[in-house]
């Protein structure tokens, strides 16, 4: 940990169990009340690890960092989203009495609890399948601090999240709205890619590998 990084593997599978019409199926379930408060696990049947390097001392405040979970949810949204590299959740790095941690949202469906929270580092990436977990910083010019005032702002209102999937309003926010809610509340350009599904504008976590606006560490894009 003295070095500051932290070897990961990192998989890509494919899943033979693809639905017609996945991403209505998709919202459906995340969005249904019957749902909400019950967890599902899901195995893909093939699966090819790698090897993914994290490494603290390319960390700023307002960094993103996605994963990959675990959850039957979790296979949807990779399904739904087939842009975003298999990622599933995303959230804010802050530094937070001396440790990075990251301030995210989920849904109770998959969790004990619903809404914003911070977590420690290593716990949020604990709950990534096979530790896919994907480093990501702006590559526009935008101030890490004011990012980390904002993500706190919201962890401090207690947000709940938003199930409803409604861009419209920052009352309750899902875990990749957060993250648009706290780079345009920084004074970001709106660079996120939407995706519409069921009716609904949702922001899509492809938006994050788009090398016109974000940069991956360490990746191919990396200066």
């Amino acid at each position: 940990m003295g070095s500051g990084k932290w070897t990961l593997p990192r998989k890509t599978w494919t899943n033979r169990f693809l639905l017609l019409g996945l991403g209505l199926v998709s919202i459906s379930i995340l969005t249904s009340s019957a749902f909400r408060g019950r967890a599902f696990s899901f195995e893909p049947e093939t699966q090819k690890e790698h090897i993914a390097l994290l490494d603290s001392t390319r960390f700023a405040e307002g960094d993103i960092l996605l994963r990959q979970g675990n959850s039957f949810i979790s296979t949807l949204i990779v399904q739904a989203f087939p842009s975003a590299e298999g990622m599933s959740h995303c959230g804010v790095l802050v530094r937070d009495q001396g440790m990075w941690k990251i301030i995210h949202s989920i849904s109770g469906s998959i969790s004990d609890s619903d809404g914003i929270r911070i977590e420690e580092l290593p716990s949020f990436i604990s709950k990534a399948h096979l530790g896919n977990v994907r480093h990501i910083k702006p590559a526009f010019q935008i101030e890490p601090m004011l990012l980390a005032s904002k993500a706190r702002y919201y962890l401090k209102q207690k947000s709940a999240f938003d199930h409803d999937f409604d861009l419209s309003e920052r009352k309750r926010l899902y875990c990749s709205e957060l993250i648009r809610a706290v780079y345009l509340d920084a004074g970001a350009e709106d660079v996120f890619i939407y995706k519409t599904l069921a009716g609904k504008k949702l922001v899509d976590l492809s938006s994050f590998f788009d090398a016109l606006y974000w940069r991956e560490y360490p990746g191919g894009n990396e200066e």
